[in-house]
């Protein structure tokens, strides 16, 4: 999605419930890829849910950040804010 999006230029990081990737780089792109805790490390003002399938229970995993004022942006296949 990264690539048919174009929105490597606006991503500072991702973040991957994988540990296996912490520490890593998405490929081609070359972002860094950190675990959730950096969500609530950085309080970001929007998280855009790549993994659009699992959007329901990643946001389920993150009220704490929906409370803190953040929102989730689900671009496919209705785009939505949350």
């Amino acid at each position: 999605m990264i690539y048919h999006m174009g929105l490597a230029g606006y991503l500072e990081y991702v973040v991957d419930d994988n540990e296996i990737k912490h520490g890593l780089y998405s490929p081609g792109v070359h972002i860094p890829v950190y675990s959730p805790e950096e969500i609530y490390a950085r309080n970001p003002d929007y998280i855009v849910i790549l993994a659009w399938r699992y959007a329901d229970p990643i946001i389920s995993r993150h009220q704490e950040f929906l409370e803190r004022g953040g929102h989730f942006i689900v671009p496919i296949p209705v785009p939505q804010i949350v």
